[in-house]
């Protein structure tokens, strides 16, 4: 493997091990609106469902995770789910409107 090799693998370890910790942020961030949502408002649910989407969206972009962290990864994801499903008044986080999914 020349140099140049080495240096673009490492580069790809250390962008897979931020985007995994990005997205353990997002999550946790998500979790901890959702179980306040009811509680507050309807934003902050949105805020929640933002968190989950982003999450969602980058999870399958971290080409190096291993499958002990891809499964806690998503039974977290689906844990906030769960919560958004039971959120103030929205069925479904791609039901959002356009406006507030964004």
């Amino acid at each position: 493997m020349s140099d140049r090799t080495r240096k673009l693998v490492a580069l790809r370890n250390r962008t897979d091990h931020d985007l995994l910790l990005l997205v353990e942020r997002e999550i946790e961030r998500g979790l901890a609106l959702a179980a306040v949502a009811g509680a507050r408002s309807w934003q902050t649910h949105v805020q929640a469902a933002r968190s989950y989407q982003t999450a969602k969206s980058l999870l399958p972009r971290i080409c190096g995770l291993n499958e002990n962290d891809q499964a806690r990864m998503e039974g977290r994801l689906q844990q906030l789910r769960s919560l958004l499903d039971r959120g103030p008044g929205f069925d479904r986080v791609e039901g959002l409107p356009t406006s507030l999914a964004s």
